[in-house]
């Protein structure tokens, strides 16, 4: 990937951080996803953010990637520990975990599948 492009997921990510340590502070943020769709909406949201820095910081190996994407959520579940009306939890920081490592998942497949058909 050219340069100029890694610079578009790694403003992407940087925008899932602020939205999530921001827009998170809001009244109501932690009942946009009734239970069980909010561990859906974790998977998601931690995927695409291990999947912006893997594509925008490609120097970094998929393992970095999954780390760093799972410090973010810890900090996220730190963070939501102090915020009126939200709660922290291992089952919410497992889910990132899992989102990041889906996501990885997901590129690696992706790259496989495209060296296949050159």
């Amino acid at each position: 990937m050219r340069k100029t492009l890694k610079v578009i997921p790694l403003i992407v990510a940087t925008a899932i951080v602020l939205a999530l340590f921001v827009l998170g502070r809001l009244p109501g943020a932690g009942s946009l996803f009734p239970s069980p769709w909010d561990r859906l909406a974790h998977l998601c949201v931690y995927g695409a953010l291990a999947i912006c820095l893997r594509l925008g910081a490609g120097h970094l190996s998929a393992a970095w990637v999954v780390l760093i994407t799972a410090v973010i959520g810890l900090l996220d579940e730190i963070h939501q520990a102090f915020i009126p009306g939200r709660t922290a939890g291992i089952i919410d920081f497992l889910a990132d975990t899992c989102g990041a490592l889906a996501g990885v998942a997901a590129l690696k497949a992706w790259d496989a599948l495209r060296s296949l058909q050159s």
